[in-house]
């Protein structure tokens, strides 16, 4: 059986993640399969965008999160950009994942639209997500997920999608976010919500920015401490991601 390659396009330069490679092990203990896998980080947010020769090499991808905009006017957003167009037309064997601002660019990308969060404020807390009624399309992800019902997520956004592109399904819904898991396409699903990350990690290294900066109040503070002690569903999530990335 030919050795399969997947590739994670790490869009996140802040020092507290730990840079590209830490960055890439956090994704690969995540969602690699098989102990052969071919694994490699493209630190495109350092201009490092993979071309359309890429496509031929590597059987899937994911986009990281990211603090910067999809909006931001910066190379690496448009080349990545003009890559998930490129898979969409014309690779649709080829898998790919969007996490959080992955999510938002493949949207951004395929002709939708991101802006910012319809609240008006800046989303950090442990979410209840659940499926779409528009989710009928899409029973094989939406069983898996959500057999027992809704399922608790982590959040950290100040943008989400509010217009899907041509032909894109949403899959789950939650009260701050219509659209947190999108099926693109057959190929490409997208989430808005953070599987890959844990609640001291958001409390450690986001709650305390949002709090300096004012951006959240005190009783903003205590409300996200408060909701990150409720247990995640990201596992579970995890599981489905890994799936449909091998299929």
């Amino acid at each position: 059986m030919e050795q399969k390659r997947f590739a994670v396009l790490i869009c996140e330069d802040a020092e507290k993640w730990g840079g590209r490679d830490v960055m890439l092990k956090r994704h690969v203990k995540l969602y690699h399969r098989e102990d052969d896998e071919e694994w490699r980080g493209f630190n495109v947010c350092g201009g490092e965008v993979p071309t359309a020769e890429d496509l031929d090499k590597y059987n899937g991808f994911i986009i990281t999160g990211s603090h910067y905009s999809v909006h931001d006017d910066k190379e690496w957003v448009r080349k990545t950009e003009k890559f998930v167009a490129t898979l969409a037309e014309k690779s649709p064997s080829k898998r790919l994942v969007g996490l959080c601002f992955g999510h938002q660019l493949v949207a951004k990308a395929l002709g939708g639209v991101v802006a910012k969060n319809p609240l008006g404020k800046f989303v950090l807390q442990t979410e209840r997500v659940m499926a779409a009624h528009s989710s009928s399309d899409t029973n094989s992800i939406v069983s898996k997920l959500f057999e027992k019902g809704s399922l608790d997520l982590l959040e950290s956004h100040s943008e989400c999608v509010t217009e899907l592109p041509p032909n894109a399904k949403t899959i789950a819904s939650s009260n701050t976010c219509e659209h947190e898991m999108v099926l693109f396409a057959d190929n490409i699903l997208g989430v808005q919500f953070h599987p890959e990350c844990t609640a001291e990690e958001f409390e450690e290294k986001i709650l305390p920015f949002l709090k300096s900066g004012k951006v959240f109040t005190e009783e903003d503070v205590l409300k996200t401490k408060e909701s990150f002690k409720v247990p995640l569903d990201s596992t579970k999530v995890n599981e489905v991601l890994k799936d449909f990335l091998h299929q």
